[in-house]
């Protein structure tokens, strides 16, 4: 070979370690494929206790948050929760939220974990690590930060979150990114720039500009019901796929190319939130055709149309579903259930003798205990504030170790089989 041809091929060679390398570096600073084979190392979780009898008044539920707090913030290294911005933002979200009384006065960690989201923030407005394979779940973990970032009143956070919601008005699929009315993906949000759009990712957009303040009449929240409208397994979708059940579905595009796609409960309470932040009055038949899907699968003991498979998002969702929609009871045998009570019972029951939690199901990140116990914190706190008056947080509960007295909590409920769908 002559020397040009080896020249060629040096230069040829060095582009292509130069690829590599700039590859490893994109791929090394996402934690998320790390966390992932990490996860595979965790302790199993305790089994959950059996005890019927388990009292969840307000006071022990305020002992579970307090157990959970602890641990939370002991898991907590250089002002971040796994180096991961999306799970930082649900550990200081859950901590922030819970009625502990915490905040960046009080909690120097939570300090160190907001200015660290901060310093995520691009000239976009998103929240991500710069030049990362994860800056691909922008959206996910935008929204995220938002709804952390929005529980402290003052700056620079409430500066960042405003940028942060221009950010998620640009990130729908809409006309802007060519997409017609008419396309199942429309008035979507995926978790990042490119793909299709889903209804988890739209309901954590939806939830994140609703409480940061977005006026409720922004074309944003209009073409968002689209989208949420056919992921709905209700009475007035056509899709060949859909056939009345009311439930709702992760993606209407999937569900079309699949032919048989089967709601879940995760996914239409994230559907049924979804409703709600778009405008959808109470005694809105969509809305009433999503709780009677919930009362006829209604299950706190698993998720119901996946088993243990994200539990604890599944208890998040249905926890801030049922909040937003004023619904106290759900109709069960010829009585009502408090769904705050089976809940923080079914919670409580699953906290882990270093009083955080952990799922057996690894799916979806939960065997990490810091997300699974974040998620379980925001449940329990909306449960903490709709638990039945006899257990309300102003009734006079008997101390955490008093005896319980009175009839004993019914079983908790199992939902009727549904078949698992894969995302």
């Amino acid at each position: 070979m002559n020397s040009e041809g080896s020249k060629l091929l040096r230069t040829v060679g060095l582009l292509a370690v130069g690829v590599l390398a700039i590859f490893l570096v994109w791929l090394l600073r996402d934690p998320t494929p790390w966390l992932m084979v990490r996860e595979r190392f965790e302790p199993l979780p305790v089994a959950p206790s059996g005890n019927t009898e388990l009292r969840a008044g307000a006071a022990e539920t305020k002992k579970a948050l307090e157990r959970g707090a602890a641990f939370l913030l002991s898991q907590q290294v250089e002002g971040r929760w796994r180096e991961h911005p999306g799970i930082t933002a649900l550990c200081l979200r859950a901590l922030l939220a819970a009625p502990l009384g915490f905040s960046l006065e009080s909690q120097p960690a939570l300090k160190q974990a907001a200015d660290w989201l901060l310093s995520l923030q691009g000239a976009d407005g998103s929240f991500a690590i710069a030049f990362s394979a994860g800056s691909s779940m922008r959206n996910y973990t935008t929204a995220l930060s938002v709804l952390a970032l929005d529980l402290i009143p003052a700056s620079p956070y409430r500066e960042a979150v405003a940028k942060a919601q221009q950010y998620l008005i640009k990130a729908q699929l809409d006309e802007g990114e060519g997409y017609q009315s008419a396309e199942s993906n429309f008035g979507g949000l995926g978790y990042g720039s490119g793909g299709g759009a889903d209804l988890s990712n739209l309901q954590l957009a939806l939830e994140a500009l609703r409480e940061s303040g977005l006026d409720p009449k922004h074309e944003f929240f209009k073409k968002a019901q689209v989208f949420v409208e056919r992921a709905q397994d209700g009475e007035s979708n056509t899709a060949s796929w859909a056939h009345g059940s009311g439930g709702f579905v992760y993606s209407p595009e999937k569900a079309q190319q699949s032919g048989n796609a089967e709601p879940y409960g995760a996914m239409t309470f994230a559907g049924l939130k979804s409703l709600i932040f778009t405008g959808a009055a109470p005694d809105d038949a969509r809305v009433r055709e999503a709780l009677k899907w919930v009362e006829r699968h209604y299950a706190v003991d698993q998720h119901p149309g996946r088993g243990e498979e994200s539990l604890y998002f599944y208890y998040a969702t249905m926890a801030k579903a049922l909040s937003a929609a004023g619904v106290e009871e759900l109709p069960a045998g010829t009585g009502t259930r408090s769904w705050a009570g089976d809940l923080a019972r079914a919670l409580i029951a699953r906290q882990q003798p270093d009083g955080g939690w952990r799922n057996r199901e690894q799916k979806y990140m939960e065997g990490l205990p810091e997300l699974a116990s974040a998620y379980a914190m925001m449940a329990l706190s909306l449960a903490y504030h709709h638990l039945p008056a006899a257990e309300a947080p102003d009734a006079r509960a008997p101390a955490a170790d008093a005896p319980a007295t009175g009839a004993a909590p019914a079983p908790l409920l199992s939902g009727n089989s549904v078949r698992p769908e894969s995302p």
